[in-house]
């Protein structure tokens, strides 16, 4: 922008923009690391303007599971997708998609390959829906042997897993997503507003066996900022929860494949230590991570910015995996931690170390989870 040097006949003082396009082609980076899961590292390439018209490509691939109590095997994730916005629409975008995953689990082995073509929509400043068509083809093995540390090295006593099994499934995932932060950018932390989405996927699994189930996820976080309340600058004290919920309907504990069942652990549910021992569906007998039908999770968190660069966390996060989804979980899960933040221009650096409020035989004494953005 550059302004007249002095007044125009009107009175007024010309202003001239001048519009720079940016960078065409990007690349971005990314890793994270969790005592469970391991680490994981990839990098995106990404053309914003294809034809012209803002039509984005990109070309994505990452490699995860790279050690960690809970994997078997490093893994990898990739995906190309190429998105059209103003679809028909002034707020509508369509995006077509295909990945290719692998994981190596305690609780499963899973490779697939998934297609996908969704619309999004935004209807105002804090609403969005979308729907999608996703056919995806997955082999995927459960684990049977009894869960032990000692079976986490190699040997005779590693475990073992059930025959392969094939499914084609069929979604149809449709979600309403609202979100009244209010943010400039998707980088800034929020402070106050709520987060939340309704998501519906009924399924169809062509497999060993076949059957059709519909999941839904319900998912709420708020923000709130302590300047409120006290005499502090806006954003350095902000308390932040958030509640989740899912079930799957329609099809059992042991017909629903394994990939598409509940599990909990992580940054995305409750930060304890080596939740995916404990998380596992009532028809367990083996001892391994099994999954279930149904999850309730929920999580609270303070977070304080020192100076201008540096923050710190205390957290709690609670939940359950079942066969069922219960009002009052019976057998309760529960972490607790604390963690440093960094801020970046690309968001904060997040190192965390979570340690269960009641540790069980054979589960580790903390876990630690580092990663870029907060946790939500």
């Amino acid at each position: 922008m550059q302004i007249g040097s002095q007044a125009d006949e009107s009175g007024g003082v010309p202003i001239t923009f001048k519009i720079l396009e940016r960078l065409r082609h990007t690349i971005a980076l990314s890793a994270a690391y969790s005592s469970d899961l391991g680490g994981s590292g990839g990098a995106t390439w990404t053309d914003r303007n294809v034809f012209g018209n803002a039509e984005q490509l990109s070309f994505a691939a990452s490699v995860i599971n790279l050690g960690g109590s809970d994997t078997t095997g490093a893994g990898y994730n990739t995906s190309v997708k190429y998105l059209i916005p103003e679809f028909l629409h002034r707020d509508q975008s369509l995006e077509f998609a295909v990945s290719a995953i692998k994981q190596q689990l305690l609780a499963y082995n899973q490779t697939a390959k998934t297609a996908s073509a969704t619309v999004s929509r935004k209807l105002s400043s804090v609403w969005r829906v979308s729907a999608a068509c996703r056919p995806r083809k997955s082999r995927s093995a459960r684990s049977l042997t009894p869960l032990r540390r000692a079976t986490r090295r190699p040997g005779p006593s590693s475990p073992t897993r059930q025959p392969n099994f094939n499914y084609t499934l069929v979604a149809l995932p449709f979600s309403v997503v609202y979100d009244s932060t209010d943010l400039p950018t998707p980088l800034d932390d929020p402070r106050h507003g709520y987060r939340g989405s309704v998501s519906l996927t009924p399924t169809i699994a062509i497999g060993h066996p076949t059957a059709t189930f519909l999941i839904t996820q319900v998912k709420v976080a708020t923000y709130f900022d302590l300047n409120n309340l006290l005499a502090i600058a806006p954003g350095r004290s902000v308390l932040a929860a958030r509640a989740l919920a899912g079930i799957a309907q329609g099809a059992g504990e042991l017909s629903l494949p394994p990939d598409q069942r509940f599990y909990a652990g992580g940054t995305g549910t409750i930060r304890d230590t080596a939740t995916s021992w404990w998380v596992r569906c009532s028809l367990t007998l083996t001892g391994n991570p099994s999954g279930g039908t149904a999850i309730t999770a929920g999580g609270l968190e303070f977070r304080q910015r020192f100076y201008a660069n540096w923050g710190a966390v205390a957290f709690v996060d609670a939940g359950q995996v079942s066969a069922s989804l219960k009002p009052l979980p019976s057998d309760v899960r529960v972490g607790t931690g604390a963690g440093v933040r960094y801020y970046t221009p690309i968001g904060p650096i997040r190192f965390d170390i979570a340690v269960p409020v009641s540790r069980r035989q054979g589960e580790d004494s903390f876990e630690i989870y580092i990663g870029l953005g907060q946790a939500f």
